[in-house]
């Protein structure tokens, strides 16, 4: 491991309404309780670009699962992000995971709306109502760096039917102490029926 004072994750969490550039640097592979796959895919607010909330991170608030209103959504991600079709070719079935992966560092302009949560509508938590494709298209090589984790399920065991309470609900993972919107590292289940497509 190198050592690099400058090379934090830190606890920046973003806690605000705002358009941000962006880009997807994590993700999460989960089920509902139904049984549908679920895909929650993790932002990074960009330090190469000027705007509010540099290096904040935007977790457990964009999900997508594996159904046909859900595969318009991912779809949309995709062209947003500028995912090229020989990444992702058309009329190719793929799984979640691929899909993520070639998400993962992805320029893209993401809309933040707070909203109370899904269970527990006494917490604030963010919910990616909008994306659009990135205004500053080119991602420097060195904020990609050390950024992108990608999956991330194994580590925050996630492959158990959870939801954040997003209006996608994904799978929710323990988040550091200093985060504000943990619910204590506790899942909600949720079936089908909650999802809103």
């Amino acid at each position: 491991m190198k050592i690099n004072r400058h090379n934090t994750a830190g606890n920046r969490y973003l806690n605000e309404d705002g358009t941000f550039e962006a880009f997807p640097y994590s993700y999460t592979i989960g089920t509902t309780k139904n049984g549908n796959n679920m895909m929650g895919i993790n932002y990074r607010i960009r330090t190469d670009v000027q705007q509010a909330h540099q290096g904040e991170i935007v977790d457990y608030s964009d999900s997508y699962t594996d159904s046909e209103v859900g595969e318009q959504y991912i779809n949309t991600l995709i062209v947003n992000a500028g995912v090229s079709e020989s990444e992702l070719p058309d009329g190719q079935n793929l799984g979640l995971p691929a899909i993520a992966k070639a998400l993962m560092g992805k320029p893209v302009r993401i809309t933040n709306k707070r909203k109370p949560g899904f269970k527990d509508p006494s917490k604030m938590v963010n919910d990616i109502s909008f994306t659009e494709p990135s205004k500053a298209p080119s991602i420097s090589p060195a904020e990609l760096g050390q950024n992108i984790k990608g999956d991330v399920s194994t580590n925050a065991g996630v492959n158990q039917t959870t939801s954040t309470g997003t209006s996608r609900p994904a799978p929710t993972a323990p988040q550091p102490a200093s985060d504000p919107f943990t619910n204590s590292g506790n899942g909600i289940d949720i079936s089908d029926d909650d999802l809103p497509f």
